[in-house]
């Protein structure tokens, strides 16, 4: 079975006519990133799935993460956490997100995602600032 890759026409600089070039794609930008769009959901230590349209109009993302980072996003302006259907287990880590009609879609989940990442990053301390953090709680106590 062959498979068939999806292309975005390509537009040519002589085309624009001095008009400004288009803002790459939400699929440009995640490889630019090196995510794969459809890959297995890995929330190490979180994973969101590209943003999709649902029937109403309202564009969604799927989030896997631990409880604070899924609390964290949900308290977000941009983003509108969707109830769950009525039969339906919800997934415990798991939660489907709509961003909010106010903001570009493709933004808005670059955006998350960003914050996401950086806020996630682990971040080695230099020595001074253990002892910084260390010493604190005897200041404290002089106070």
């Amino acid at each position: 079975m062959s498979q068939s890759t999806f292309q975005r026409p390509t537009n040519n600089s002589d085309d624009n006519q001095g008009e400004p070039e288009p803002k790459p794609s939400l699929l440009a930008r995640l490889r630019n990133l090196n995510i794969q769009p459809h890959s297995p959901p890995t929330p190490k230590p979180f994973h969101m799935t590209e943003p999709f349209q649902q029937p109403g109009g309202l564009w969604c993302f799927w989030l896997t993460a631990d409880e604070l980072i899924l609390e964290y996003v949900s308290h977000l302006n941009c983003v509108m956490q969707m109830p769950p259907p009525p039969f339906v287990r919800q997934a415990r880590g798991r939660v489907m997100y709509a961003l909010s009609p106010r903001y570009q879609h493709e933004e808005a989940w670059m955006w998350i995602y960003s914050l996401l990442e950086s806020e996630t990053e682990f971040v080695e301390l230099d020595a001074l600032w253990d002892t910084a953090l260390e010493d604190e709680p005897e200041e404290r106590d002089l106070l």
